[in-house]
């Protein structure tokens, strides 16, 4: 349900725009490990030829403790899940300034809010009715691929747009306290 193919082609879409556009490049770390993860480089080894690779790393699963530091580090927090509550990774990017990109499903359009706090990509209404994930190869896969990348570009583009929503990120999550979250 976390989408972790579709993950690593918005990786490798990205990339591949910011190198064709003479952009600085994004530096991509996926954390944890799973059984996915072998496709995962196979797909990064096949598409990021060169220097380019260097840019999509994957850390296996980490201390909850060094999650913090992982997460300051970090201004994008992209997660393409498919279901989701309210994601406690989106809580903690937020508290730390990070912009979230995420799919709008579960409790996610509760904290995020499209266009201010981050930018929420619709899923697709059968796929997430199913609580199915997007099939690689597909249209549907292909557009999401689309939809997250621009996302990210767009934040990476421009810096104004990343600030303004960096800066309402950490003030939206300081009115999510554990009362009115309960």
């Amino acid at each position: 349900q976390k989408q972790p193919l579709l993950m690593a082609e918005v990786v490798v879409r990205v990339l591949k725009e910011q190198v064709r556009n003479n952009e600085k490049l994004t530096h991509f770390l996926i954390v944890g490990s799973g059984p996915l993860q072998i496709e995962i480089e196979i797909i990064f080894n096949r598409n990021l030829h060169g220097d380019l690779r260097q840019y999509a790393s994957i850390m296996e699963a980490v201390p909850y403790e060094s999650m913090y530091d992982l997460m300051l580090a970090s201004d994008i927090n992209l997660l393409p899940s498919i279901m989701e509550g309210i994601p406690t990774t989106f809580f903690e990017a937020m508290a730390l300034g990070g912009v979230i990109v995420g799919t709008d499903v579960g409790g996610s359009g509760e904290l995020v809010v499209h266009g201010q706090t981050g930018i929420l990509i619709q899923p697709d209404a059968e796929l997430s009715r199913q609580g199915k994930a997007y099939t690689w190869g597909e249209p549907n896969f292909r557009n999401a691929v689309v939809d997250y990348s621009d996302a990210i570009l767009e934040l990476c583009r421009d810096e104004i747009l990343f600030r303004k929503m960096s800066n309402a990120a950490y003030k939206r999550i300081q009115s999510f306290d554990i009362s009115s979250t309960v």
